[in-house]
């Protein structure tokens, strides 16, 4: 209830803020107020209807023993009391956010986009807080929902600003997930620091962008689309199916990964020698990862059951992210790619190198290699080729 009420009073906020005729920023508080107020007993009696009517319809019976679960502790209320005390408070704050989002709308430019930023920091480091506090567990799913924005600032980069139609950018990710999983668990007996890991994960991502972006930058749109739409498809079946690696040289008969030397017919093994070996633990995954360290902190900040630390880890790699990328935008490279996205033949006649800043796109961290490499695929087709 809380949280519909909250949507409820934000969209109200918004509209109101936005059509009413008064311009003071505290008049459009108080007009908004009462379409709040109605809006959320509104919501109100609907919840109350789904909850004492339509549920026991659908055969289900009510639980009356339900505690109110206030951060680690329960309060012995029974659910009727719970459900009020859930609707006021989802009427009283659904109120109050509308009030405020009014207010916001009413104030001058400068002062909104900072009122607003100032208020965003709040609610986000509110958030977990308040999760602890009235024990939704919804912080796990945040946390997933913090790591898809990170993919789709990385897939603005691409799709956004460069113009490329890229339908396999998931792939890079899964790419760096199983480098991260690799080199910190003990599935190949490899445990780097989480710090380290994760550069040479976004290395081994870039590297494949790398190789993915050199012989498709002769393509655009929808060609360019199926492309990168069976990379997408091709790298999770990989990697499923890495489950019995074994690698032998076929002259001379030595194994340098996932051989028996008592069953197979070999000179001698490398490494993996006991069988063939499970490199991704095919659909379970690799577990346990490692985990972050951070010094002069308890070794178990970062565990599972301890999803705080996550939540405030991803959000700053959400902040530095937002910051580079702002960076990159504004940049030579950013307004290269801006100017390539509009009009290709006139970004080129004025001098932007399409075949090095298309392949920049895709993601590749070496300038001298990719350029060679790019130019090499790319001369046979022709830079203009569609």
């Amino acid at each position: 209830m809380i949280l519909v009420g909250t949507v409820v009073g934000a969209i109200t906020g918004l509209n109101y803020g936005q059509h009413s005729a008064k311009r003071g920023a505290l008049d459009k508080a108080r007009e908004v107020l009462l379409p709040a107020l109605i809006g959320n007993i509104i919501m109100g009696l609907g919840g109350t209807l789904y909850t004492f009517v339509v549920v026991p319809l659908t055969g289900k019976s009510l639980n009356y023993d339900q505690p109110l679960k206030l951060g680690t502790g329960r309060v012995p209320l029974d659910s009727i009391a719970v459900f009020i005390i859930g609707l006021a408070a989802g009427i009283a704050i659904g109120v109050a956010v509308a009030a405020l989002i009014a207010y916001l709308q009413g104030l001058p430019e400068n002062v909104r986009r900072v009122a607003f930023i100032a208020s965003l920091i709040v609610f986000l480091f509110g958030l977990p807080f308040f999760d602890q506090v009235t024990g939704l567990d919804w912080i796990a799913a945040i946390i997933t929902i913090q790591i898809f924005i990170l993919l789709a600032l990385g897939l603005n980069i691409v799709v956004g600003y460069a113009g490329l139609l890229d339908l396999g950018y998931a792939a890079f990710f899964a790419i760096g997930a199983y480098t991260t999983g690799l080199l910190s668990s003990p599935q190949i007996d490899i445990y780097w620091n989480f710090w380290l890991v994760i550069w040479v994960a976004a290395a081994m991502a870039a590297f494949a962008g790398l190789v993915l972006g050199a012989p498709t930058l002769p393509l655009r749109g929808d060609y360019l689309a199926i492309v990168t739409l069976g990379f997408g498809e091709i790298i999770p079946v990989v990697f499923r199916n890495l489950i019995s690696v074994k690698l032998v040289e076929p002259f001379t008969r030595i194994c340098f990964v996932g051989c028996d030397p008592k069953v197979d017919v070999v000179r001698w093994c490398i490494y993996a020698c006991q069988g063939a070996l499970d490199l991704t633990a095919g659909e379970k995954g690799i577990n346990p990862i490692g985990r972050p360290m951070i010094p002069f902190t308890d070794e178990l900040l970062f565990s599972s059951r301890s999803y705080l630390p996550w939540y405030f880890l991803v959000f700053g790699l959400i902040v530095l992210s937002i910051f580079f990328i702002r960076r990159l935008r504004n940049s030579r490279i950013g307004r290269a790619w801006m100017a390539i996205r509009e009009d290709e033949l006139a970004a080129s006649q004025m001098g932007i190198d399409p075949v090095k800043h298309f392949d920049h796109g895709h993601g590749s961290p070496f300038p001298p290699a990719d350029r060679y490499t790019a130019q090499r695929f790319h001369a046979p087709f022709g830079a203009g080729q569609r």
